[in-house]
């Protein structure tokens, strides 16, 4: 298990046949959404039910009855342990679905940035804005898969950056515009 921080929550993931999954009760608590109703939105083959170990702490020595440890202080002691549950993991193509369902802010600058990578990427492959449903194309998708393995985030200058390997075989990182 992967524990990734998103906007000040944890979003666990497991690995499901080779490939990592959320959580998606993590996910829909980061956008506050039920996960019943995410869940019964989504097609089924973006879901998997796996076990999830989670940690509970026991009050140890606790007389339940009066609030207060078997000596009478306050101070309780607790126990640490872990138990399997069950629970929804949804593939990243679950993840889209479920952001794209939310209204909060964080949801739509998502849903607005991801919308300006798709336009930076029908015209890396030459697509005009008519020509958006090409992208599925079975030539144009190995295009944008090799376009998508070369992007990568630049913290410093606050850009998606892309690299590129020019004459001689060095690789240079340039704006992905």
């Amino acid at each position: 298990m992967k524990v990734e921080n998103w906007n000040g929550h944890k979003i666990r993931f497991v690995e499901v046949n080779g490939e990592w999954w959320a959580i998606l009760k993590d996910i829909c608590d980061a956008l506050h959404l039920r996960s019943k109703d995410v869940s019964q939105r989504l097609d089924p083959a973006m879901m998997e039910r796996v076990p999830v170990e989670i940690e509970v702490d026991i009050p140890s020595k606790y007389n339940r009855y009066n609030g207060k440890d078997q000596d009478g202080s306050n101070d309780i002691d607790f126990t640490h342990s872990t138990k399997i549950q069950w629970m929804l993991a949804v593939n990243e193509l679950g993840i889209y679905e479920a952001l794209f369902a939310s209204r909060r802010l964080e949801a739509r600058k998502f849903r607005m940035w991801s919308a300006g990578v798709m336009q930076k990427l029908r015209k890396t492959v030459g697509l005009e804005g008519y020509e958006v449903m090409r992208m599925t194309d079975p030539k144009i998708q190995a295009d944008i898969d090799h376009i998508l393995d070369t992007l990568y985030w630049d913290e410093e200058k606050k850009c998606i950056m892309r690299s590129v390997t020019i004459q001689g075989g060095d690789v240079e990182q340039i704006p992905f515009e």
